[in-house]
């Protein structure tokens, strides 16, 4: 499945990923195909939404499909609107939430592109949404006036990439917090592939130099390394403290059921994993229950029900 407007270009998920804080919840609520939720170490929990059905359905398959390894774990797959989600949900300082939405129409020059596009007025609203969160937030997006002046106080990188048809373009992404000291995935580390290249090997090295060092030898100078190295972290958020001998993230979890009567939840039966639980806003059932696929497979059945609890690793939304 193709999609336009991805991050799965080489040196641009790496370079996304390179200004994500250490979390312990991460939220994309305009998946698509999910590059960032794809290449990144996996958070504790993760929920990874998209308005489109087919969107989700291809994302349920595909993890089916994969071996138990590279399936993502702890991801709960949400149909439904973002915004509406972002606006009627409780969010803790542990969390990071990315966006990657349809861009504003005006800056793009071949105009729509997705089954749901989104207006100005839409644009708006998400930019008003998003800058009263409590929570880690990055937004990516062509540079307009409009998020400009919302996000006049965020931080802002640009970065070179290009489109479907092979065109040069600039690409912006704002944050909610200062340029980080601590990473979540530290594996893309690198401006360009021969830094991240130089990077690699010269962890490798020490790695190795490690291993072949005497035990008592090895404690005393990682002992020493986390004695003078120690860092006390404050994101934007506050929420999280690290050293270089692990990461520590506080706060508790408050992802919360937003005030809607019932949700279509979407589950696999016994011989599927677990991680294919989908919970769908009511907006999307009639669309999503009408699609062929869902009809057919044996796989897969409809609750109408509303759901109360948790279900394993998926969080109630």
């Amino acid at each position: 499945m193709s999609y336009i407007g991805g991050k799965a270009q080489s040196g641009t998920y790496q370079t996304i990923i390179n200004q994500v804080p250490p979390h312990r919840v991460y939220i994309e609520p305009f998946l698509g195909m999910g590059a960032i939720l794809r290449y990144k170490k996996p958070a504790s929990c993760s929920i990874a939404m998209d308005r489109d059905e087919s969107v989700i359905l291809h994302w349920l398959n595909q993890q089916e499909s994969c071996s138990s390894r590279s399936q993502i774990p702890g991801v709960t797959f949400i149909c439904g609107d973002a915004i509406s989600y972002l606006g009627s949900n409780t969010f803790t300082k542990d969390t990071y939430i990315y966006l990657d939405p349809p861009y504003l129409l005006e800056t793009r020059k071949y105009r729509q592109y997705y089954l749901w596009e989104m207006t100005n007025e839409q644009h708006e609203q998400l930019l008003q949404i998003i800058l009263t969160l409590p929570c880690m937030v990055s937004l990516s997006g062509y540079w307009s006036e409009l998020y400009s002046w919302y996000l006049q106080d965020w931080r802002f990188i640009q970065y070179q990439t290009k489109t479907r048809k092979n065109t040069p373009v600039t690409e912006t992404l704002w944050m909610n917090y200062p340029d980080p000291i601590a990473l979540h995935d530290y594996r893309y580390l690198g401006a360009n592939y021969r830094q991240r290249e130089r990077i690699t090997r010269k962890i490798k090295r020490w790695q190795n130099k490690l291993t072949h060092m005497p035990r008592l030898e090895r404690q005393a100078l990682l002992a020493a390394l986390e004695k003078t190295s120690h860092v006390s972290i404050a994101t934007a958020s506050d929420a999280v403290t690290a050293t270089d001998g692990g990461t520590t993230i506080t706060g508790e979890p408050a992802v919360t059921a937003p005030s809607q009567p019932a949700i279509l939840a979407i589950t696999a039966t016994s011989d599927v994993p677990a991680w294919s639980t989908i919970y769908i806003n009511d907006d999307a059932r009639s669309e999503l229950t009408s699609l062929k696929s869902v009809q057919s497979d044996p796989k897969i059945r409809c609750q109408a029900t509303p759901i109360l609890s948790d279900a394993g690793s998926n969080i109630l939304v």
